[in-house]
């Protein structure tokens, strides 16, 4: 049951969030969306930045998934399906891509998360291009500068 309620108040949050942007958006938005009491809701979170947290916790996993069907599925077709789902995914969490170096400056628990994270999705990105390469998606000799960082 409180599992499933952190999942309601993240779903939520994410909806609100990408309607009016997470700075736009307080605890009790929220709280007054799911129509819970402010102490069912702070037995789960403290504040924002947790759930926050935890929607990146989302987004990693989902972005791993992807990157994993990637790496079975190597023909053309599939990159496709694959690609409309990285892009889905970007946009079902729009707000975090549009709002990220916001978050990233107000919370550095989170930054250091995402740099983390970024630094060993990064080796996979590099795959994917290769793997993107061996069935023609893309121009042989594509390469990812080492700007990409």
């Amino acid at each position: 049951m409180a599992k499933n309620m952190k999942k309601r108040i993240t779903e939520t949050a994410v909806i609100l969030f990408n309607k009016n942007g997470s700075h736009s958006i307080t605890t009790n938005h929220i709280i007054h969306e799911l129509k819970i009491s402010p102490g069912t809701f702070y037995y789960h979170y403290r504040n924002k930045e947790e759930i926050i947290r935890d929607i990146f916790s989302d987004i990693k996993d989902e972005f791993t998934d992807i990157i994993n069907q990637f790496e079975e599925n190597k023909d053309f077709e599939n990159i496709i399906i694959n690609l409309k789902d990285m892009f889905s995914l970007y946009y079902k969490y729009r707000f975090f891509y549009t709002e990220i170096t916001i978050l990233l400056d107000r919370d550095s628990e989170l930054k250091k998360i995402y740099i983390e994270n970024f630094n060993l999705k990064k080796e996979k990105v590099k795959m994917l291009f290769k793997v993107m390469e061996k069935t023609g998606f893309l121009v042989p000799g594509f390469t990812v500068s080492d700007d990409y960082k």
